[in-house]
């Protein structure tokens, strides 16, 4: 008696595992694009490349910390904000624009506009920038997980209000959101 199994798909033989190299391996797709520096493919770039916001986003900033970081730009290139969105920031481009609006008061229109300029999440880089004055003095005790940076704050020449502004899913916005949000410029 043999001692078989009954269903022969079990019986066949385990591929090799030379087989599975041509997956591990990086190759340049068959359209002619070469892989992204990340090592993976071209459309995988592509995809996320997407994703990126370019042109602009809306992010609360506490009207405290608003008046005291326009005080701190007339002396340095740029204001540190903190924040817990750590993937809304590291898929924003650095020169998007944004939008401020003042939270923690009576929300009103849009008055601010400003630039982003990249963020920082290495904690000894963060400590090294909050001693050298860059975040608002407003902010003390404060402890957050990465910081964004903002340059070039000033006042919009004609209020926005909320109702204009187009989210990234082609939607106008209600209600103002509790963190960062990609916009339509």
């Amino acid at each position: 008696m043999s001692a078989r199994h009954p269903f022969p798909i079990c019986n066949r033989p385990r591929p090799r595992a030379r087989r599975l190299s041509r997956f591990l391996t990086p190759r340049i797709p068959r359209n002619g694009f070469p892989a992204c520096p990340e090592g993976r493919s071209y459309f995988g770039y592509l995809i996320k490349k997407m994703h990126m916001i370019k042109s602009s986003f809306l992010a609360p900033v506490p009207y405290m910390h608003l008046d005291s970081a326009i005080e701190i730009l007339q002396e340095k290139p740029f204001v540190l904000f903190g924040t817990e969105a750590f993937e809304f920031f590291r898929n924003v481009e650095e020169g998007a624009r944004v939008l401020i609006y003042r939270s923690h008061e009576d929300i009103g229109p849009i008055y601010y506009q400003g630039i982003y300029r990249g963020y920082v999440s290495d904690p000894s880089e963060m400590k090294r920038l909050e001693r050298n004055g860059f975040r608002p003095e407003t902010t003390s005790g404060e402890s957050w997980g990465m910081y964004w940076k903002c340059s070039d704050i000033q006042l919009l020449p004609h209020p926005i209000p909320l109702e204009q502004i187009q989210m990234v899913s082609r939607k106008y916005m209600k209600k103002y959101p509790r963190g960062p949000v990609g916009i339509l410029s």
